[in-house]
């Protein structure tokens, strides 16, 4: 797994030097992985280790990750791009589950 999230981390460096993101979170990038390696983690567990806001796994010969711009707007509290933010009438500024933390604390 660490040599997958290197082949994520190199891609997301590219994207940060020609100045098309400035923080992985603004990215939701692909990973081509050989079939073998396609169920180590689902979607969302490597977003969370890449410190990305989306994240896509798809079958290739060998690792390789393709750089794509998370859709959607920040949300105000765990920084994700996510196209949910700006939904909830009652914390427009806010994703899904940072609401739902909100509200728990409530």
């Amino acid at each position: 797994m660490r040599e997958l999230r290197g082949v994520v981390t190199a891609e997301l460096e590219r994207a940060r030097a020609a100045g098309t993101i400035g923080s992985s979170l603004q990215a939701a990038p692909s990973l081509g992985v050989p079939v073998a390696d396609m169920n180590l983690l689902p979607a969302e567990a490597w977003a969370e280790i890449c410190i990305t806001s989306g994240f896509a796994v798809a079958r290739a010969e060998a690792p390789e990750a393709t750089f794509a711009a998370a859709p959607g707007a920040k949300c105000a509290r765990c920084w994700r791009v996510l196209p949910e933010v700006g939904a909830s009438a009652k914390h427009p500024a806010l994703c899904l589950r940072c609401e739902d933390a909100v509200e728990a604390l409530a």
